[in-house]
């Protein structure tokens, strides 16, 4: 049985995440926030919900970029999931997001948490080198965002920011980098995270990263990484080639070696569990 949940359900507090810290490779630092989350609907399960339509997207006013390209590569094999952003929704955190893309900001970084039947998440710069996995989900790019709330609906497929806890953070502002996509209905996340973004076309790259061994405190065993992101203004041809996604290490690149200002075995794991960004 893990430790994680038991000791966050003791905990009683509110879900999910956020914090402020290192900007990836040579940025400025911050200190860790701390935050902790209760784990309900964390049981495990399929992804829920059939594979959306590509056909069935949600225009608004503008002709600026609004979807993503994310080449994802795990399991030895690479993967596309794609996002169509929500201005309408979220415009400040939709134009944060597509400065981080445009920046390469998430380039190189993997899925720090993934929870069969709850959620996938990522943006944590320190997740960038393997040295820092026991810091993984506690740190952004030294700021936060004003949440953006909306009456959408989290279901499969959803893509949020994560942010800390309301009792720590009771205007509900959101981490800069890190986001969360939903595996499910979660009626519970519902009015309580900035959503911006929903996946389109075919939700199987979540189902298998679903599926993906994890530790105790949910960071997947095998590296989920982020190979590229990039913004486009149109989707054709889905999926697309994924023949030629491959992992920093396997194109002669090197990840950086982060070093964590904060760390579970600098602080205990108790505390160092407090801080894990939710």
């Amino acid at each position: 049985m893990k430790i994680l949940p038991l000791l966050l359900a003791a905990l009683a507090c509110p879900l999910l995440p956020a914090c402020s810290g290192l900007k990836k490779a040579g940025s400025v630092t911050g200190s860790a926030l701390s935050g902790t989350a209760s784990m309900v609907g964390t049981a495990a399960g399929a992804v829920g919900g059939a594979a959306g339509k590509v056909g069935e997207l949600n225009p608004w006013d503008g002709s600026d970029d609004h979807f993503v390209e994310m080449s994802l590569f795990f399991d030895g094999e690479g993967h596309l999931l794609y996002l169509q952003l929500r201005p309408d929704l979220a415009p400040e955190t939709v134009a944060n997001f597509k400065e981080l893309v445009k920046e390469e900001f998430y380039e190189g970084l993997a899925f720090h948490r993934v929870i069969p039947g709850f959620l996938v998440q990522a943006g944590d710069p320190q997740s960038e080198s393997d040295a820092s996995r026991a810091a993984w989900g506690l740190q952004g790019p030294g700021y936060v965002l004003d949440a953006e709330l909306s009456e959408e609906r989290f279901v499969a497929g959803t893509v949020a920011m994560a942010r800390r806890n309301n009792k720590v953070n009771p205007e509900k502002k959101s981490n800069g980098s890190q986001f969360f996509i939903a595996l499910k209905r979660q009626s519970r996340l519902d009015g309580q995270y900035t959503v911006f973004a929903e996946v389109v076309g075919d939700r199987g790259v979540l189902e298998q990263m679903a599926q993906v061994p994890t530790d105790e405190n949910d960071i997947p065993l095998r590296r989920v990484e982020i190979v590229e992101m990039k913004l486009v203004h149109e989707l054709k041809n889905l999926p697309g080639r994924t023949e030629k996604i491959a992992p920093r290490s396997e194109r002669g690149e090197e990840r950086g070696e982060l070093e964590a200002e904060v760390t579970e075995e600098s602080q205990g794991f108790f505390r160092g569990l407090l801080n894990r960004v939710w």
